[in-house]
């Protein structure tokens, strides 16, 4: 794993993705990604929204406000500074925004998130940044993660990984059913401390076999009786299924079905 640590290697590692750039067209959209995320903070019904979509997806407001999340109001008017195409925002427009981030913390693009729309996460497609292809929300932990003992769960739904982390897991998402050769190659540094919780559907299905491939050492969390994680927990309730979480990492299981 040394080899991932070392922070020229992974800074060149990131280069490799276009996570990492000098360009100046790069850094200049990715500074008003960050301007905008922070203006968006401003709006007068920011806390009111924030509130209203922690109740909607069972989260706390803290959880929320920690991953810079905001939500873009249907008759929100994008300022003209902002409405570069190279910024990707004006499609996310009615949609929860999420902001992706490199593993130094800089935020490279942009998804947005919609429980009733199909698909319920687009991305901004930003420049420097395509993140079926590069990236994985949660991405400013990895250095982190990459150097502690304890298990690492990736699930294909954003709100899953949020929730995972809100209770204290170690967690990423991978913004869909695909995984990049560059994103398995990072993630086979876990070894057996992976464990991937793809949805209960036929993109996850096909997830499912492609990583128990492609890295054989990972451990696969099978769901049968809900589409996801985040549907478990909210038929059973939280604390059985931190219990259920606690329980398969302590004891090993490699395969088991919810």
């Amino acid at each position: 794993m040394q080899d991932f640590l070392s922070k020229e290697l992974w800074d060149e590692f990131e280069r490799h993705l276009g996570l990492l750039s000098d360009l100046e067209h790069v850094k200049s959209t990715r500074a008003k990604l960050k301007g905008f995320c922070e203006f968006m903070k401003t709006h007068p019904d920011y806390e009111f929204n924030q509130e209203g979509m922690a109740e909607l997806r069972c989260l706390k407001v803290s959880t929320l406000n920690d991953i810079g999340g905001f939500m873009l109001p249907d008759d929100f008017v994008i300022p003209a500074l902002y409405q570069d195409a190279s910024l990707g925002i004006t499609s996310l427009i009615g949609r929860y925004v999420l902001p992706i981030k490199t593993s130094t913390g800089e935020i490279c693009g942009l998804v947005g998130y919609d429980a009733f729309e199909k698909p319920k996460y687009l991305d901004s497609r930003t420049s420097g940044y395509k993140a079926k292809r590069t990236t994985m929300f949660g991405m400013e932990k990895m250095l982190e993660y990459l150097e502690g003992d304890f298990p690492i769960f990736v699930t294909e739904g954003t709100m899953c990984a949020l929730w995972l982390r809100e209770c204290g897991f170690a967690s990423f998402s991978i913004l869909g059913s695909n995984l990049s050769d560059d994103l398995i190659r990072i993630l086979k540094r876990f070894g057996k401390r992976l464990w991937i919780v793809p949805d209960n559907d036929e993109a996850g299905d096909n997830f499912n076999s492609k990583l128990a491939y492609k890295l054989p050492e990972a451990n696969i969390l099978s769901i049968s009786s809900n589409k996801d994680i985040d549907d478990i927990r909210k038929t059973v309730g939280n604390e059985i299924v931190i219990t259920m979480l606690n329980e398969i990492v302590l004891f090993g299981i490699q395969l088991r079905t919810c």
